[in-house]
C-alpha cells in the first residue's frame, strides 16, 4: 500500500497540480477542503486515477465565487463542477442526508462537518479524505484497515446504507470484483435480506454496474457473489419481465456468463461485448452446444428485446446480434458452399463469435476454430474482394428494376467468390446470357 507521498507522486502531474490549486484556493478563503472517496482508495492501493473529487466546507455559492469556470450539476445537494483547462473536478460541500423516499437520492440535505459527511458515504474504503497540502489522510471509519484486510464493509449499518440507495448492494459486489476483495459478513447478509430492493433501481444504473463488473479483474468472484446473495435471481426475473418475455427466467440464466468468467481475460475500456452476449442470450434460454442456423431468427428477436430492457444502444445491439448470427451459422460452416463460407467469415460478427465460441459451442469449438484458422490462411485476401458489377451496371445493361437486380448481384458474387468469374468482361457475359434467357422465356409460344 502506498504512503501519502507515493500517492501524490503516482497521480497524473496536471491532475495533481490542478487539484492542489483548487484546494489551496479554498484553504486561502478559510474553508476546509480534501480529496475524497475513490481517488484516495485507488492510489493507496496503487491503482490508476483519472479524476479527483473534492469535498469542502465551502457552500456552492462560495465555490462559484472562488473559481472562474463552474457548472452547477447538483447545487441543491451541494455539488459543483470546477473546470481547469481540460480537467473537471466535482467539488461537493460537506453534507448529511435525510430521508431516501426513492431509494436513491436524499429527500433533504444539511451542510455539516467533514466527519459527518463521511458518515453518509457507502463503504469504509470510499470514506477517506486526503489533504495533499498537509500530506495527511483523514480516516474516521477504519478505511485503511479495511484496505489492508481486503474487505468491503459499509459505513455504519449495512441495512441503513442499502435502504438509502439499493444500488449499493450491487456496488459492493462490483468493488469486490474490481479489487479482488471479500465482502464483510454483515454487509453480505444485508445484501441477501434486501435483494428485492434492486427492482427499484433504474435499469440504466444497473447496466452501468454490469459494465464495470465485466471489466473487473475478478469478475468470477463478482458473479459468485451475485448468485450467493440472491441478487442474480432478482435481476434475472426483472430483466425478463422488462424484456416482455411471457416465460419465467431459464433455470440457469447465468450459465454462459459463468463459463465466460472462468475463461475471461481482462477487457479493454470499450463495450464488453462477449460477457454481454453471454448474459443476455443466457436470459433468452440459450444453452451451450445448442446453437444452429434454425434458431437465429427467433433468438435475434429475443436478444433485441433483452438489449432494450438493459438500455443498450442500437450500435451495441447490432454488435451482439452480429456475433450471435455468426455463432448460429458456424456449425454448418465447414460443409457450406465456398461462397457461403467466405460470407460467414467476413461477417462483422466473426471476432465476437470466435471470442465466445468455447462458451457457446464447447463440444465443437476446437474443430471449428481449426477450420476457421485453416480457411483464413488460404482465403483471407479473397473475403472482401471488390464486386465485379453493381446495381447500376445491371440496370444500364437492361436488367429490369426490382428484386431481380439483388438476386442477380448475389449470383454474380457467388460465382466470383467461387472462382467461376474473374473479370468484369466475364461478369458482363454472364449478365448478357441471363438477359438472353429471359428474352427466350418471354418469346416461348403458348400452348393450345
Amino acid at each position: 500500500m502506498q504512503t501519502q507521498s507515493e500517492f501524490a507522486a503516482a497521480l497524473p502531474a496536471l491532475l495533481y497540480e490542478h487539484a492542489r490549486f483548487i484546494l489551496h484556493r479554498l484553504h486561502e478563503a478559510g474553508h476546509e477542503a480534501y480529496v475524497a472517496g475513490g481517488a484516495v482508495r485507488d492510489h493507496l492501493l496503487g491503482r490508476q486515477v483519472h479524476d479527483l473529487d473534492i469535498a469542502t466546507s465551502a457552500s456552492p455559492s462560495e465555490v462559484k465565487q472562488l473559481f472562474r469556470r463552474t457548472v452547477a450539476v447538483g447545487e441543491h445537494f451541494g455539488v459543483m463542477i470546477v473546470m481547469i483547462e481540460q480537467h473537471t473536478f466535482e467539488v461537493a460541500t460537506f453534507r448529511s442526508d435525510h430521508g431516501y423516499t426513492d431509494g436513491r437520492r436524499p429527500d433533504a440535505v444539511r451542510f455539516c462537518s467533514a466527519k459527518e459527511d463521511v458518515a453518509r458515504r457507502d463503504f469504509t474504503i470510499n470514506g477517506m479524505f486526503w489533504d495533499p497540502l498537509e500530506d495527511k489522510v483523514y480516516d474516521w471509519v477504519e478505511g485503511r484497515s479495511d484496505l489492508a484486510r481486503g474487505l468491503i464493509r459499509t459505513i455504519g449499518s449495512p441495512d441503513a446504507r442499502f435502504e438509502e440507495d439499493k444500488l449499493r448492494m450491487l456496488r459492493a459486489i462490483r468493488f469486490a470484483a474490481q479489487l479482488d476483495f471479500e465482502v464483510e459478513e454483515n454487509t453480505l447478509a444485508a445484501c441477501r435480506r434486501l435483494a428485492e430492493g434492486l427492482c427499484q433501481v433504474s435499469m440504466e444504473r444497473v447496466r452501468e454496474e454490469f459494465d464495470r463488473l465485466f471489466h473487473a479483474q475478478a469478475v468470477g468472484r463478482g458473479l459468485d457473489l451475485l448468485l450467493e446473495t440472491g441478487l442474480a435471481s432478482v435481476l434475472a426475473g426483472r430483466f425478463c419481465r422488462e424484456a416482455g418475455f411471457h416465460f419465467p427466467p431459464p433455470e440457469r440464466p447465468y450459465a454462459l456468463l459463468e463459463a465466460w468468467a472462468r475463461k475471461a481475460q481482462p477487457e479493454g475500456d470499450g463495450f464488453a461485448a462477449a460477457p454481454w452476449l453471454c448474459l443476455l442470450t443466457g436470459m433468452c434460454g440459450v444453452s451451450a452446444d445448442e446453437l444452429g442456423p434454425s434458431q437465429w431468427r427467433e433468438l435475434a428477436g429475443l436478444l433485441r428485446a433483452m438489449c432494450r430492457a438493459l438500455r443498450l444502444s442500437n450500435d451495441e445491439n447490432t454488435e451482439l446480434e452480429a456475433g450471435l448470427r455468426v455463432l448460429c451459422e458456424l456449425p454448418d460452416g465447414p460443409t457450406a458452399s465456398l461462397a457461403m463460407q467466405k460470407r460467414l467469415l467476413r461477417d462483422p460478427g466473426r471476432e465476437l463469435a470466435l471470442a465466445c465460441l468455447s462458451v457457446f459451442l464447447p463440444g465443437r469449438a476446437t474443430f471449428l476454430l481449426r477450420w476457421v484458422d485453416e480457411f483464413l490462411a488460404r482465403y483471407a485476401e479473397e473475403l472482401h474482394a471488390a464486386p465485379l458489377m453493381n446495381g447500376g451496371d445491371l440496370l444500364s445493361m437492361g436488367v429490369e428494376h426490382g428484386p431481380e437486380v439483388g438476386r442477380l448481384l448475389r449470383e454474380l458474387e457467388d460465382a466470383q467468390l467461387e472462382h467461376r468469374l474473374h473479370t468484369r468482361i466475364e461478369a458482363e457475359a454472364m449478365v448478357r446470357q441471363y438477359l438472353l434467357n429471359q428474352k427466350a422465356e418471354g418469346e416461348e409460344p403458348c400452348g393450345d
